[in-house]
């Protein structure tokens, strides 16, 4: 579990950044962290990696705080991990069991091990239909699921998701809700951002709303989602269903419930 207390990171010669970040995930949760552009999401994303070392606050993974030194990196990252928005960006072999197997490979894990995660995982995402197609030739949809099979091979605790559904057409985006869902009962941590409200309504059970570089909301998603000031404040358009079910007076609170 991932725990921010105070975290403030301020980039050089900018007056960009994040400041004082109250933030907590928790295992079996979808957390969405939305806001507009430049409201801080993803240098939050970056401290919670490691990648960023904040200047103020901390980041504690487990109760232990992060170790920002080589190895203790190198140990985060195995409990704490991000797919990208472009999966293209971090797939490196032409064979999807090959890439797959490149983070446990790294880690000098017997080849047994390596086997068994490799395998479990590419059944996990459904990638076993398509596991003899080089990945040049997958589709968007299908290479997103084989990067997320990499960061399960890690084993990881806690899955960062940048615009999970950006360049899925309906039925991917569908079935990338399905995943997504599946990571977190099974008990995995997974933090989600996105533009698309109407997506972070539908998969998150808990949102933080940021704008320059704060949050300025965080609660159950219906009820910050429902408060027209805090999402005008973000800039942000509240969900489709939210807004047809208050104009026909439908308690929108039971419709979430059972998405």
């Amino acid at each position: 579990m991932i725990k921010c207390n105070q975290l403030t990171f301020h980039y050089e010669y900018s007056n960009q950044g994040i400041e004082n970040i109250e933030f907590s995930t928790e295992k079996g949760l979808v957390v969405g962290v939305i806001g507009e552009n430049g409201a801080g999401k993803s240098t939050l994303f970056k401290c919670l990696l490691g990648l960023h070392k904040p200047q103020r606050g901390e980041v504690r993974i487990n109760g232990e705080k992060m170790d920002y030194s080589k190895s203790g990196l190198i140990s985060h990252r195995q409990k704490v991990n991000m797919v990208l928005q472009d999966p293209e960006r971090q797939l490196f072999h032409t064979s999807i069991h090959d890439d797959v197997s490149m983070g446990p490979k790294n880690l000098g894990l017997p080849k047994a091990v390596v086997s068994e995660r490799t395998e479990r995982c590419i059944n996990l995402v459904g990638a076993d239909a398509f596991e003899k197609t080089p990945i040049q030739y997958l589709s968007f949809g299908q290479k997103k699921r084989v990067a997320i099979a990499g960061i399960l091979a890690l084993e990881c605790e806690t899955i960062l998701l940048d615009e999970p559904e950006t360049g899925l057409d309906p039925k991917m985006k569908k079935d990338m809700v399905y995943l997504i869902k599946k990571l977190a009962m099974e008990g995995r941590s997974v933090v989600v951002s996105s533009h698309n409200m109407d997506l972070i309504y539908e998969l998150c059970d808990r949102i933080y709303v940021m704008h320059q570089g704060r949050i300025i909301a965080n609660g159950k998603t219906h009820d910050i989602m429902s408060q027209q000031e805090v999402m005008r404040q973000a800039s942000l358009e509240r969900p489709l269903l939210i807004r047809v079910s208050e104009k026909f007076g439908i308690d929108t609170k039971l419709l979430w419930e059972g998405l």
